[in-house]
C-alpha cells in the first residue's frame, strides 16, 4: 500500500494514466453523439496530458517543482473543450502540491477538490452529465469515504475515485438526453475513468500494454528564410534563473520588478528563497542580463528570437502589415483556407486541422506575435473557443475578444465585412456578431456508424448534413443530400449568397448540381464554389 506520493510516484502515476488513456483513445473517440467523424475527445485529452508530462524530469525535480512544471505545461498544451477541462482539473490538483515534498491521502483528496473547482470555473456554462459531473461525483465520494474513516492510503483514494467515476459515467445518459438517444456515455468522462484506471494499475503494480511513445523528430530551424532586409518585429523571449549571491548587490523584490517591467513586457517573476525566476519579452536582452547579473549568477539562461519562433512554427502564419492597433487571429482548418484568411485581412492564422487542433500554446504564441493593443480571435470551431479563452488568460491580455465563429465558413463570410476604420471596439464587435448571426453553415460529411439520430436512420458511410447538433439531411448520394439541404434552408430563410466549400473528392458534376439547386431555389440568390484541401468534410455550405 502507498501511503505517500513523492516526485517519483507522482511522475509514475501520470505516466501510467496517460499510457492507459492512449490504449483506449480510439474507443473514447468512438463515443460520439453525432454520426459524423468529429469524435476527438480521446485524442485531445491525450495530447493535453502528454504536453503536461513532457517537461518533467523524474530524476532531479522535487514534488513541488514537478507539480509547478506540470500545472503550467498541461494548461499550455490544452486542446479542445475536453483538453481544457482535464488541464484545469490537473492544474488544480497540482497546485495543492506546491511547497510539499510528499503528500498523503488527505492532501490528495484536497487536491481533487481543488481540481474540480478549477475545472468548473473554466467553463462559463457547466453542463451536468459530462466529464465535470464524473470528476465532481467521484471526488465527493472520496471525501465521504475519507471522513467516514474507510480510507487511509493513497491506494484507497484512487480505488474509491475510480469506482465512483465508473458509476457516475454509467449514469451520464440519464442526465443528458443527447447521450441517451445516441446510446453512449460521455466521452470525456470515459477518458477520466481510463486515466484513473492507469493510476490504479501503477499502485497495484499491474502492467500496461506497450504504447508507441517515440518522440517526433526535431525540426531544424531554416535560417535561410532571413536576410539583411528581414523584419525582426517581436523581440526576444528571455528566461533566467538567478542564484542570488552574498557578493552580489542587495536584492529588492519591488525594485527588481519595477526595473524589469521598464525593460520589457509579459513579465513573470517568482522567488524561492535565494533563487529568482524571470520571464520577460524584450527588444534588449543584453540590458536585462546586465541588470540581473548584478545580483548573482545565472543557473540557467534562455534567449529566443520571437520572430524566428513565429517563422519556425509552421502552424502559424504572420502578416507583414500589422498596424499595432487592431489585430485579427483566425484558425484555419486547411492550408487553402489559411491563404484565404490572410488575403482577407487576418494578421495571424493558426493552421489547426480537425485531427490536429490548435493548443492553448499556439494561441499564446499568436497573441505574442501580434503586439497589438486590441486583438480579435476567430476560433472557427466550438471546441476551440474554450482553448482560445484559456490562452488569453495565460497571456494575461485583457484586450482579447473571442468571437463565436463555429466554422471556417463563418470566418470566410465575416472577415470581408469588418470595418477596420471603426475605432470603437464595442461597436465593432457588435457589428461582427451581427454578421456572424447572418451566416448559416451546414457541414456535409460521411457517417462513421449505423445509428438512429433525431428520428432519421443513418447508415455507415452515408452523407449526413448537420448544422450544429441539428441533422438536416441524410442519404447515400451527395447531390441528393445537397438538394435536401438547400430546399430546407430556403424554406426557413431568404439567403442572398450560398457558398459551397468543397474538397477534391467532389466531382465537377456535383459542383454543377449545387449551382443548379441554388438557382432553382431562388432567382435572387448567388451561388459560389470555393476549393479547399479539407479531408474532414466533403462539402460545407454557407448561407448568407
Amino acid at each position: 500500500m502507498v501511503t505517500q506520493i513523492n516526485s517519483s510516484s507522482f511522475y509514475s502515476l501520470l505516466d501510467y494514466g496517460i499510457r492507459n488513456l492512449s490504449v483506449y483513445r480510439d474507443q473514447i473517440n468512438a463515443l460520439n453523439v453525432f454520426p459524423v467523424p468529429d469524435g476527438d475527445t480521446g485524442t485531445n485529452m491525450l495530447l493535453t496530458l502528454k504536453n503536461g508530462i513532457s517537461t518533467l524530469n523524474r530524476e532531479t525535480a522535487s514534488l513541488s517543482d514537478m507539480a509547478h512544471s506540470f500545472a503550467k505545461s498541461v494548461v499550455f498544451g490544452a486542446r479542445g473543450n475536453s483538453g481544457v477541462i482535464v488541464s484545469q482539473f490537473f492544474k488544480g490538483v497540482s497546485e495543492s502540491f506546491y511547497g510539499k515534498e510528499q503528500i498523503e491521502y488527505t492532501m490528495l483528496t484536497d487536491g481533487f477538490e481543488n481540481g474540480v473547482r478549477s475545472a468548473y470555473k473554466a467553463v462559463s456554462n457547466p453542463v451536468e452529465g459530462t466529464m465535470l459531473t464524473v470528476l465532481r461525483e467521484a471526488t465527493e465520494s472520496v471525501r465521504r469515504a475519507v471522513e467516514g474513516g474507510s480510507i487511509s492510503t493513497v491506494n484507497g483514494v484512487i480505488e474509491e475515485f475510480l469506482s465512483a467515476a465508473r458509476t457516475s459515467l454509467s449514469k451520464t445518459p440519464e442526465l443528458l438526453e443527447v447521450l441517451k438517444s445516441a446510446g453512449v456515455v460521455d466521452s470525456g468522462g470515459a477518458g477520466i475513468v481510463y486515466v484513473f484506471e492507469g493510476f490504479d494499475k501503477f499502485l497495484k503494480n499491474q502492467p500496461l500494454p506497450e504504447v508507441d511513445s517515440a518522440d517526433a523528430p526535431a525540426t531544424a530551424t531554416d535560417f535561410s528564410r532571413f536576410n539583411r532586409d528581414s523584419s525582426f518585429d517581436y523581440g526576444y523571449c528571455t528566461e533566467l534563473l538567478i542564484q542570488l549571491t552574498s557578493t552580489g548587490a542587495e536584492f529588492s523584490d519591488e525594485d527588481f520588478n519595477k526595473t524589469v517591467n521598464s525593460l520589457g513586457n509579459s513579465v513573470v517573476i517568482s522567488r524561492e528563497d535565494d533563487k529568482v525566476k524571470l520571464h520577460v519579452h524584450t527588444f534588449n536582452p543584453e540590458q536585462v542580463l546586465a541588470f540581473c547579473h548584478k545580483f548573482g549568477e545565472f543557473l540557467s539562461l534562455k534567449i529566443e528570437n520571437m520572430s524566428v519562433q513565429g517563422r519556425q512554427n509552421e502552424k502559424i502564419t504572420v502578416s507583414d502589415s500589422m498596424d499595432g492597433e487592431l489585430s485579427i487571429i483566425a484558425v484555419a482548418h486547411d492550408p487553402l483556407m489559411k491563404d484565404y484568411f490572410m488575403e482577407m485581412g487576418a494578421d495571424v492564422v493558426i493552421l489547426g486541422t480537425y485531427k490536429d487542433p490548435p493548443a492553448a500554446a499556439d494561441f499564446v504564441e499568436a497573441l505574442k506575435l501580434t503586439g497589438s493593443k486590441k486583438i480579435l480571435i476567430f476560433p472557427n470551431n466550438k471546441n476551440t473557443e474554450l482553448v482560445a479563452s484559456q490562452a488569453a488568460a495565460i497571456a494575461g491580455n485583457k484586450n482579447v475578444y473571442i468571437l463565436s465563429t463555429r466554422s471556417d465558413a463563418d470566418c470566410y463570410a465575416v472577415l470581408p465585412m469588418i470595418d477596420f476604420g471603426n475605432s470603437d471596439i464595442s461597436s465593432l464587435i457588435s457589428d461582427i456578431n451581427e454578421s456572424i448571426d447572418n451566416v448559416y453553415s451546414v457541414l456535409i460529411t460521411r457517417a462513421q456508424k449505423n445509428t438512429v439520430y433525431q428520428d432519421k436512420v443513418v447508415n455507415n458511410n452515408d452523407f449526413v448534413a448537420v448544422n450544429g447538433s441539428r441533422l438536416l439531411a441524410v442519404g447515400s448520394d451527395l447531390s441528393d443530400v445537397t438538394a435536401q439541404v438547400i430546399s430546407c434552408v430556403f424554406e426557413e430563410k431568404e439567403p442572398q449568397v450560398v457558398t459551397a466549400f468543397v474538397n477534391n473528392s467532389v466531382s465537377d458534376a456535383e459542383r454543377d448540381a449545387f449551382v443548379k439547386f441554388v438557382s432553382e431555389a431562388s432567382i435572387y440568390a448567388e451561388a459560389a464554389v470555393v476549393d479547399t484541401e479539407e479531408d474532414f468534410y466533403d462539402m460545407m455550405l454557407s448561407f448568407e
